[in-house]
């Protein structure tokens, strides 16, 4: 947590991340991350580890614009009610 600046952004967060997605997307990315190191701590499998980092790494992917195919199509079809 506080490797990622969490301690910082805990005062700062409204100067720097103003969008509510960033915010959400570093939230999202630090619980990972902590779960992570819990993960590590309890000596668990490392594709448990794994996961978690993936999951952070997939948050703050969105921050600096990485957009996955899966993302575009889900914003796509979020906006739409497809019948039979």
């Amino acid at each position: 947590w506080e490797a990622a600046g969490g301690d910082f952004l805990k005062t700062q967060e409204e100067a720097y991340l103003n969008n509510a997605r960033h915010q959400q997307a570093l939230f999202e990315s630090l619980q990972a991350l902590e779960r992570a190191s819990l993960a590590i701590s309890q000596k668990l499998p490392s594709e448990c580890v794994a996961a978690d980092l993936r999951e952070a790494s997939l948050a703050l992917g969105t921050l600096i614009g990485e957009v996955s195919t899966e993302d575009i199509l889900d914003r796509i079809f979020e906006k739409f009610c497809l019948g039979k």
